[in-house]
């Protein structure tokens, strides 16, 4: 086995891709569903917002430092999951002169339908793969989610 050969089976097996994937893979199957279920405008990039956001409100700041990208792109963002209904804009009582992104009603409601949607795709996950490994493979991941020291938005 020559070094590309490695380098290719090291690409197709590494711990990081595999997450990578699995992830994208459950995120699609679960959007399209969620778009189904009454959320048709709804973009993939869409659900980094909802994803990010604290329920009692997050500053765009933090959602795009949680999303790992700019404030200008998360700011974007923003702007359209607020013109489909999703979030809304409010003052921060902490400080008068920034703004919380919060989910609105529709909004809420899209957290019910994702996290049944999210239970759908997993149900299936474990009839393929059975019910034990899968949670296992949850307790592990939430380990090494706190192993990396990842702050959660549920966990500020």
């Amino acid at each position: 086995m020559g070094a590309r050969d490695d380098l290719e089976a090291y690409r197709r097996t590494n711990l990081a891709r595999l997450l990578f994937e699995s992830s994208r893979v459950l995120s699609a199957r679960a959007n399209d569903a969620i778009r189904a279920q009454g959320f048709p405008e709804l973009r993939d990039s869409h659900v980094q917002v909802m994803v990010h956001l604290a329920l009692e409100g997050s500053r765009a700041t933090e959602l795009a430092a949680r999303a790992g990208m700019t404030k200008q792109a998360m700011g974007r963002l923003v702007d359209e999951v607020e013109r489909i209904g999703l979030v809304e804009r409010s003052p921060d009582p902490a400080d008068g002169r920034a703004r919380l992104v919060r989910p609105t009603r529709e909004g809420r409601r899209f957290y019910r339908v994702a996290r049944k949607c999210i239970d759908e795709a997993l149900g299936q996950l474990a009839a393929d793969v059975g019910e034990a490994r899968v949670a296992r493979l949850q307790r592990d991941l939430a380990h090494v989610v706190r192993a990396l020291a990842v702050v959660m938005p549920d966990e500020e």
